[in-house]
């Protein structure tokens, strides 16, 4: 966030989470995000897939192979990262899932 000059208030709306889920993540060493949000936060912040693996790496979530959910996780990564999360979360919707920051 720092790097690219993104406040944790431009990175919520970006990301469609709350600020105060963003300053958890950040503050709260023992928090597990949900995968959702984590790709959300990639999204919001336009991370290249080298740079999101290693963000969802590091937030403890793991990829489970055959997973529609999942795949469409990877496409977003890979694909979409420059979309707004909007775009997003339609595909979201249209795969007959939540959308990325309100998972379950």
């Amino acid at each position: 966030m720092d790097r690219i000059g993104v406040s944790v208030e431009e990175l919520a709306e970006r990301a469609d989470i709350s600020s105060k889920t963003i300053q958890r993540i950040r503050n709260d060493l023992d928090y597990k995000p949900k995968f959702g949000t984590v790709v959300s936060i990639c999204v919001g912040l336009q991370l290249p897939l080298p740079l999101s693996l290693d963000l969802v790496q590091k937030s403890g979530n793991v990829f489970m192979p055959g997973s529609q959910k999942h795949i469409l996780y990877q496409m977003i990564l890979t694909g979409m990262y420059l979309n707004p999360i909007e775009e997003c979360n339609e595909l979201m919707k249209a795969s007959k899932f939540k959308v990325l920051s309100k998972e379950n």
